[in-house]
């Protein structure tokens, strides 16, 4: 991928695919979104043109995995998960 202004853009109007995906087969993220200047790192919108989506979605497909599906960190508290 080449790093220009503005950063990445995916765009689909395929329901059956993300306009973006992001794959690890590691122990790694499969997408990571961070700011540098006060921003967002990962923004998403739900409502866009009149649309009923939800603003995200979490799945943990894994029935052997206990951990959350989703942990949220706000200021400096951090839960390890």
């Amino acid at each position: 991928m080449v790093k220009q202004l503005g950063g990445f853009v995916g765009a689909n109007s395929n329901s059956g695919a993300g306009a973006v995906v992001g794959r690890n087969d590691g122990a790694g993220c499969g997408v990571r979104g961070f700011n540098t200047q006060n921003g967002i790192g990962v923004f998403r919108q739900a409502g866009i043109s009149g649309d009923a989506g939800v603003a995200g979605r979490f799945e943990n497909v894994n029935s052997g995995n206990s951990l959350p599906t989703l942990g949220v960190s706000t200021k400096r508290y951090r839960t390890r998960y």
